[in-house]
């Protein structure tokens, strides 16, 4: 496992009053991606809440080792406000 969200924002010089990320290996869309986060309780709350006004998206193709694991996709959304 890579740094901690806030880690990585602080690392970057983000300055930010909320923040969060929204993750997803496997899905071959984002369409599929996005549904799958809908169908999350925990990413839905993230994915549509208002506290944040800001995103950034990320997806890298795979496959992707991961110890005895091949992840054939990643998709990431972070989410923050000012």
């Amino acid at each position: 496992n890579g740094p901690r969200l806030i880690d990585r924002i602080k690392a970057v010089g983000y300055a930010f009053t909320w923040v969060a990320e929204n993750t997803a290996a496997g899905q071959g869309t984002a369409a599929g991606t996005v549904e799958a986060w809908d169908s999350s309780p925990g990413h839905a709350k993230t994915l549509y809440g208002i506290e944040f006004d800001e995103v950034g998206l990320a997806y890298r193709q795979g496959p992707i080792p991961d110890g005895s694991l091949i992840i054939p996709h990643i998709w990431v959304a972070v989410f923050g406000k000012r």
